[in-house]
């Protein structure tokens, strides 16, 4: 396949099937961990997901939750769950892999 001249996306111009567009860049925020879980809050309440939205979403659970003890457990529990819930998914969609199947 042979790149053609390369388009500005913003042209007017129809870009046909054939045709490969270069020059593409992507700017995206990785979130893994408890900010995964914070982000995914945050998108099922319709709120943009940014930096500074994870982060006060973050300050204001610990505000109301505080540093002990029993808030670290319920997020290890959290994590697990979803960790186990993702095992389950990978299953069922048939492209678990070795791990997912150990105890």
């Amino acid at each position: 396949m042979r790149l053609t001249e390369s388009k500005s996306l913003y042209s007017k111009q129809k870009i046909t099937k054939n045709e490969i567009l270069d020059d593409l860049f992507v700017d995206y925020t990785l979130y893994d961990g408890t900010d995964a879980m914070l982000a995914r809050k945050l998108l099922s309440l319709g709120v943009p997901v940014t930096v500074d939205s994870v982060q006060w979403l973050r300050q204001l659970i610990l505000k109301n939750r505080g540093l002990d003890t029993e808030t670290f457990d319920f997020y290890l529990k959290a994590v697990r769950e979803i960790a186990k819930k993702r095992k389950e998914q990978r299953k069922l969609q048939g492209v678990a892999t070795i791990s997912d199947y150990e105890p």
